[in-house]
């Protein structure tokens, strides 16, 4: 399973239940950390081995989030997460 679907995974999850329209819109979201480079010292920017600059990395941790999630990814994640 790969991390960039992971991640995916749980930046999105408020957005598919509907609590915000967008990530960056969750006030607990690492989204605006790695997407947008803003600072944050409870959530720090993990997504560090993606570019050779801050630009490329925010891009490459953009792209993630132009496609949804395979239903089979999505369902393997879960119950990955879930102990299944």
């Amino acid at each position: 399973m790969a991390a960039g679907a992971l991640s995916t995974l749980l930046v999105l999850n408020p957005v598919r239940s509907n609590m915000v329209s967008h990530p960056a819109e969750y006030r607990w979201s690492s989204y605006r950390a790695n997407a947008q480079g803003e600072f944050d010292r409870v959530r720090p920017i993990r997504f560090t081995k993606q570019g050779k600059d801050a630009m490329a990395r925010q891009t490459a941790y953009q792209k993630l989030f132009c496609f949804e999630l395979d239903s089979g990814l999505l369902n393997e994640i879960r119950q990955a997460i879930n102990g299944g």
